[in-house]
């Protein structure tokens, strides 16, 4: 996610925080400043705490998505929440209900064992509070209100993919998202009428919730205009590929016109990564084109155009990437090509 800063990692899942996070510290700070120093450090205190239960609960969407083969980009803080980038979620119906409850479940196990070590310890484990008592005891709380919070129906939250993966198994993906998104819709308007009422942090949540399912109903269309379609379907032969050891001075004498933004480069061993023409006017004509080289990973031909082909894209962050297997260049697939071809698909859809 743009705009977020590494702030450790956790069994190798880069652990982010979002620039807006500083807002959220900066809310606490004004409104309870006045209370002296002592007060302030216990609130900042109290929201690492919620937010380190929000990364476990990340964590177990995380690695239960891992076990299962899917790849996990990172987890990002959001002052509203936390949130697993996992490419490949909708793969199945099967992954998105185990991922999906993994989340609930560790909370709610997290709250479990809290609650024990906080009875062994004396504390009283009722009326719940989570502002009062036993630390153990009120964080034992807090993620009991985190799981019962993110077992609602709505999409993108966690209760929404395991009611979407469940009516998936038996009327389809993008009936289930349809059906899923009205849910969505119908409680993040509640959820903002009620918070103009209660809290206001209710209404930036559902605002939240109603972005995220409109979002999950574009990506599901977009999978259904896609259908099974591969990289390979729109991919083009490169028209050459430039040599590793070829001086830069002399690429463009020793081959045609440059054919387009970035060209592939090859060696002895096969593929070395893309070259553009911008990088190989502004290097030294003695430096060898090799030198110049952007490694961008191979595209699977097989892969799917989604969310395989779309996701290389937007990591990549390039209008033209590279197709092959084994080390070598099979093809070029430019974004151009792939939005163009959703707006042919799209019509034939509808």
């Amino acid at each position: 996610m743009g705009h977020s800063w590494q702030i450790g990692r956790i069994r190798g899942i880069p652990i982010r925080v979002h620039w807006s996070f500083a807002a959220l510290v900066v809310l606490v700070v004004v409104l309870v400043g006045g209370a002296g120093m002592s007060t302030v450090l216990a609130a900042l205190g109290w929201l690492a705490l919620l937010f380190g239960s929000v990364v476990l609960h990340e964590l177990g969407h995380s690695l239960v998505a891992r076990r299962r083969g899917l790849a996990v980009h990172d987890i990002v803080l959001l002052p509203i929440g936390g949130v697993s980038e996992i490419p490949d979620l909708t793969r199945s119906s099967e992954d998105e209900l185990a991922i999906a409850a993994a989340g609930p479940l560790t909370s709610a196990g997290l709250a479990l064992v809290l609650g024990v070590l906080g009875a062994l310890t004396g504390a009283a484990l009722w009326p719940p509070s989570l502002l009062t008592g036993s630390i153990l005891v009120r964080v034992a709380w807090m993620n009991v209100v985190l799981a019962g919070f993110n077992l609602l129906p709505a999409l993108p939250m966690d209760g929404g993919r395991v009611l979407r993966a469940w009516l998936s198994r038996h009327h389809g993906d993008q009936w289930a998202t349809a059906v899923a998104v009205r849910v969505a819709t119908m409680l993040s308007a509640a959820m903002i009428v009620l918070g103009l009422f209660v809290d206001i942090w209710l209404v930036l949540i559902g605002i939240f919730v109603l972005l995220g399912a409109q979002g999950e109903s574009r990506m599901s269309k977009l999978k259904g205009a896609l259908g099974n379609w591969t990289v390979s379907d729109l991919a083009v032969r490169p028209p050459y590929a430039i040599l590793d050891t070829v001086p830069i001075g002399e690429v463009f004498v020793r081959y045609p016109p440059f054919p387009g933004p970035s060209i592939p480069i090859e060696g002895p061993s096969g593929y070395v990564g893309m070259v553009s023409h911008d990088a190989l006017m502004s290097a030294p004509p003695h430096a060898l084109a090799g030198s110049v080289a952007e490694h961008v990973p191979l595209l699977d031909p097989k892969a799917p155009l989604y969310p395989t082909a779309l996701e290389a894209f937007n990591a990549a962050r390039r209008n033209v990437l590279p197709v092959g297997s084994a080390g070598h260049v099979q093809g070029l697939i430019t974004a151009a090509d792939v939005e163009a071809f959703l707006q042919r698909a799209a019509p034939a859809r509808r």
